[in-house]
């Protein structure tokens, strides 16, 4: 194994294909959601099945918001990525005052804790990204990791 790598927002639409990447690459995935329970997830699975081939995350390593809050980073922590974040697009929801406020704390608050995480941890992560967006495939993150430079890194196989 190559390392930890905590995936805030791991359960989600981008999130989801973050963390099967990098179990693809040997990395053990840590996923940060709102809630430690995978079950309230399987029927949303479920559905994104009959859409297309999506499996549930393999990574079975939960952590609440607040465990991290709380806890700081899990030790062998290599990298932390957050994806976390409502979807601004959402069909279903008007864009009221109430939730641009949601839109604005499901990626500001997250990363603003996640940074303090990282301040407080002993061992800091050799890198740590925030992406949100509508897409995302393996050919694009493997593209962007390599194509910019994090301290002395070039790419996520330097972690």
């Amino acid at each position: 194994m190559k390392g930890r790598i905590l995936v805030g927002g791991g359960t989600g639409f981008i999130g989801q294909e973050a963390v099967g990447v990098f179990e693809q690459l040997g990395y053990e995935v840590m996923i940060i959601g709102r809630k430690k329970k995978t079950s309230t997830m399987d029927g949303r699975f479920e559905l994104l099945k009959l859409l297309k081939d999506v499996d549930p995350p393999k990574s079975q390593n939960l952590k609440t918001w607040i465990d991290i809050e709380e806890d700081g980073l899990p030790s062998g922590t290599v990298a932390v990525v957050n994806t976390a974040g409502q979807n601004v697009l959402d069909p279903l929801r008007r864009w009221s005052p109430g939730f641009r406020q949601n839109v604005y704390n499901s990626r500001v608050n997250t990363n603003h804790l996640l940074a303090k995480a990282i301040i407080k941890s002993k061992f800091k992560p050799k890198a740590f990204v925030h992406m949100s967006g509508v897409g995302f495939t393996h050919q694009v993150l493997v593209f962007r990791m390599r194509a910019v430079k994090v301290a002395s890194m070039t790419s996520w196989q330097d972690l």
